[in-house]
């Protein structure tokens, strides 16, 4: 039996017997580092869940990196990290960091105007939490990428304004301004390449022109192996495990990486990945402990705030600023009660909140949370682990380090920001510059596959699912006597062919996992097509079209939906790649296609359409041509004839760029 039909699903069309396309070669790759030898700007940022920090280094040519010429950029209030809040007042107008807080004390914003824990949207585990769908409503009629965007260009026009700033350095402000500038972003380790693409899209955005990714846990073993090199009692040695326990203020990234270097390669040591996990245990978890706490004290809560004259969510927000340095500066040590203030508006009745928090109290709050880190830390300590790393927010807490002091410190030796030896700096954004000395050019990983979802003719040899064969028991309880029959909550009939049926939402691969890497390396290339048939009605503008990402070892036909009406969420492993190509048709009528009568969508054209599919390194581009009506791609028999198709024009649309790449760097050169 031949090959089933590839027909993208949205709109639906009829289904077509198409060859399979083979890989053919591209046009050469094209370097467009025009960069050596230039002094750059590089800028790291360590975009965390409840804070962010920013480091900077003036990269000038056969300079290295080293502690001396990597800077922090310091916020207001001369604080190296900002808080990760943010808010539009009502003409629009864009507050982040600290001046959140002093467009509240203002009366500019209202407290149910500020947006925070927005990353959490981009953690495909934590995506559906309560406190992720609380920060997708804040975010209102805007995407999460387009945010980041905005949020973005802010911080990095605020930090050329402190680098212009800054006493210690030999550069006239134009100067400055006429520097490249290389951004180093980090992202966890557990991410996959479709929350990275947000990142690196959204840094295009803000007008940033070469952007690479680079791994929070990484970046952290970098810096401390680069700190504390000659001044540990144990120095990290070839095969030796290090734990990095990423815990910040909304997650935990729990990762292991085995040293392939000893640790006199300090921040360049070369890290191979063992495992990485993840979990919903950062700092604010003890916090939103906390708040339910507060809530219970009083029998309605509501009342009590609206005593203060203050709504239940700037009152919640007040304590839970107010909690913040209770549990930064609480240790397992602590025996004496903790108090602080909610203060009321000038006009309240009741001007004044209390509140007593026992030693008790406040472990309560922070023992779960501690227990889930406890939990995964153990989930992956080995015989050779060495070391473990506690970088993150919820690094600087003492009762965290006081409990992992307590549970590990016979075992392995503990670095974080709250040990004596290292120091509360900011690990991630200066050990990225430490270990990262120019942006480069790499290939795409060979485990990445993109795709498009098709309508095909129902085949009962290639869609098992949607097929019951001799033997099985069918919904009615009988036993199936035939070699095979449809699933009819599967199969369909088609809508523009009723001898025809079809099913929906199967994996048509547009460009294939690569086993020996031969289309992903930088320099070489590759490009595929795929032929679909359309049914536009008379009146449309644009065709869509979704790509879809996976590491998995997805077969061809496959459906990738959990369901069986295609309707259903996607499997685990198949993510959107970015939102549908949305692509322009041309004028139709007018390049000669006839209307035609469809039953179900009243007048249509009838179109075959090319998606040439160019990978270069990481530079992927997808270009859409139509078949004119004169030369279709079949002949009458549905016999291929490509060599006779005259096309239209190009148009050609990026999916991932290598000065944006969404795959992110793990080897220090």
């Amino acid at each position: 039996m031949g090959r089933p039909a590839r027909v993208q699903k949205t709109p639906r069309s009829s289904p077509r017997r198409f060859p399979r396309q083979t890989p053919k070669a591209a046009p050469p790759a094209v370097n467009q580092d025009g960069e050596a030898g230039q002094t750059k700007l590089l800028l790291s940022f360590d975009y965390g869940t409840k804070t962010l920090s920013l480091a900077f280094r003036i990269a000038k040519p056969e300079e290295a990196p080293a502690p001396s010429n990597v800077m922090d950029v310091h916020f207001s209030k001369r604080e190296y990290w900002a808080p990760q809040k943010a808010a539009f007042d009502k003409s629009g107008e864009f507050y982040w960091g600290y001046g959140v807080e002093e467009a509240l004390k203002k009366k500019k914003i209202a407290a149910e105007d500020v947006i925070e824990l927005w990353k959490l949207l981009l953690y495909k585990d934590h995506e559906l939490s309560g406190l992720a769908q609380r920060s997708e409503k804040q975010l209102k009629d805007r995407s999460v990428g387009e945010f980041i965007a905005i949020h973005l260009r802010a911080v990095i026009e605020e930090a050329k304004a402190y680098i212009k700033r800054s006493s210690s350095l030999d550069y006239a402000p134009e100067e400055i301004d006429a520097l490249p500038i290389q951004l180093f972003l980090s992202v966890p380790q557990m991410w996959k390449a479709p929350s990275n693409l947000v990142m690196t899209r959204a840094a295009k955005e803000a007008g940033v022109e070469h952007v690479e990714l680079v791994y929070e846990p990484q970046c952290a073993a970098a810096y401390y192996t680069h700190k504390v090199q000659g001044h540990l009692p144990k120095q990290i040695a070839v095969g030796d495990i290090l734990l990095i326990a990423d815990v910040g203020g909304g997650t935990g990234d729990f990762v292991s990486y085995e040293a392939c270097e000893d640790s006199a390669q300090g921040a360049s040591i070369g890290l191979a990945l063992i495992d990485a996990k993840g979990a919903l245990c950062g700092s604010e978890l003890v916090n939103q402990n906390f708040l339910y706490w507060l809530q219970s004290q009083v029998s309605n809560f509501a009342a009590k705030c609206e005593g203060l004259h203050l709504s239940t969510t700037a009152c919640l927000q007040k304590a839970s600023e107010m909690f913040e340095a209770v549990k930064q500066n609480f240790s397992s040590l602590d025996e004496d009660p903790a108090f602080f203030v909610i203060s009321g508006s000038q006009d309240a009745n009741t001007e004044t909140w209390q509140i007593k928090l026992t030693p008790k109290v406040i472990r309560s709050f922070f023992d779960p949370v501690v227990s889930t880190i406890i939990d995964r830390i153990d989930a992956q300590l080995r015989d050779r682990t060495t070391t473990l790393i506690v970088p993150g927010g919820f690094g600087r807490s003492q009762y965290l380090l006081d409990k992992l002091q307590e549970r590990y410190s016979h075992r392995v030796q503990i670095l974080g920001q709250a040990t004596a030896a290292v120091g509360a700096y900011q690990p991630v954004s200066r050990g990225a510059l430490l270990r990262y000395d120019s942006i480069i050019e790499r290939g795409m990983p060979a485990s990445e596959s993109f795709g498009i979802a098709q309508v095909e003719t129902w085949d009962p040899l290639c869609h098992s699912d949607a097929t019951y064969y001799k033997g099985d028991k069918l919904p009615s309880g009988k036993t199936c006597r035939a070699e095979y029959v449809m699933d009819r909550e599967v199969v369909e009939e088609c809508p523009f062919d009723e001898d025809v049926f079809v099913v929906y939402e199967r994996w048509c691969p547009i460009l294939q996992k690569a086993s020996k890497g031969r289309w992903k390396a930088p320099g070489k290339a590759i490009s595929t097509e795929t032929w679909q048939q359309h049914y536009p009605s008379v009146g449309d503008k644009t065709v869509l079209v979704q790509v879809y990402w996976t590491e998995r070892d997805i077969k061809d036909h496959e459906s990738i939906r959990v369901g069986k009406d295609g309707t259903t969420p996607l499997k685990k492993g198949i993510e959107c790649w970015g939102d549908e190509l949305e692509i322009p048709l041309p004028d139709l009528k007018a390049l000669g296609f006839e209307e035609k009568e469809s039953s179900t969508k009243g007048k249509v054209f009838e179109i075959y359409w090319r998606l040439t599919v160019t990978c270069r390194g990481a530079n992927v581009e997808v270009n859409f041509q139509i078949a004119k009506p004169h030369t279709p791609p079949y002949d009458e028999e549905g016999v291929y004839q490509a060599s006779e198709v005259e096309l239209t024009e190009d148009k050609i649309i990026e999916i991932c760029t290598a000065t944006h790449s969404p795959f992110p760097r793990s080897t220090a050169s």
